[in-house]
């Protein structure tokens, strides 16, 4: 008997009342967006993604907590050297089944309140959790990648990687943007 693939699509019909815990590692390559960022040279997935979650029914709904983890190879923001990253995430979603839009008014407005901003939909009987999972990677993300804390980046003179080795370009004093208030007399005069 075939060991059944892993997947990330659950069943509501066959989902326990009581709820159910899932655990799951797929290669990063499952993720499109993930295989888009690294085609694309943004970032490098090339390892598993974990994830654990429970699913619970939530009248109509069904609420999904987990975290997610996985690696991503960067770029440092400073000193533009690659370096591999831990990226993990906790999350809260909720899905609910996509309204009928043949019965419901097209030109209704609908309110949503902070709790249902987490809200996705799904059709049929199937709910799929590669986008939700994939988005909260991608919220991961840091937005100025560092490869430490104290990366002293590269010289806006010569280039040199300043973690590696001693910048001697001599940038001239007084040279900078803010040059001009060096002169600035600041002492009140009687």
């Amino acid at each position: 008997m075939k060991k059944p693939k892993p997947s990330l699509r659950v069943s509501v019909e066959t989902l326990p009342q009581e709820g159910m815990d899932m655990t799951v590692a797929l290669p990063a390559a499952h993720f499109p967006l993930l295989r888009q960022m690294t085609s694309e040279g943004e970032c490098r997935f090339d390892g598993t993604v974990s994830v654990s979650a429970r699913l619970t029914h939530r009248e109509q709904m069904v609420a999904v907590t987990g975290s997610v983890e996985t690696a991503a190879g960067m770029r440092c923001g400073r000193c533009l050297g690659g370096y591999e990253a831990s990226v993990s995430a906790s999350f809260s979603l909720l899905y609910s089944p996509r309204p009928d839009t043949d019965t419901e008014a097209r030109s209704e407005i609908v309110h949503v309140d902070g709790d249902e901003l987490g809200l996705y939909f799904f059709d049929g009987d199937e709910i799929d959790l590669t986008d939700a999972v994939q988005e909260q990677i991608l919220l991961s993300l840091p937005m100025q990648p560092l490869c430490r804390e104290d990366c002293r980046g590269i010289c806006p003179g010569c280039g040199a990687d300043r973690n590696r080795e001693t910048c001697f370009c001599g940038k001239p004093a007084g040279t900078g943007p803010f040059a001009a208030l060096a002169n600035l007399n600041l002492k009140d005069e009687p």
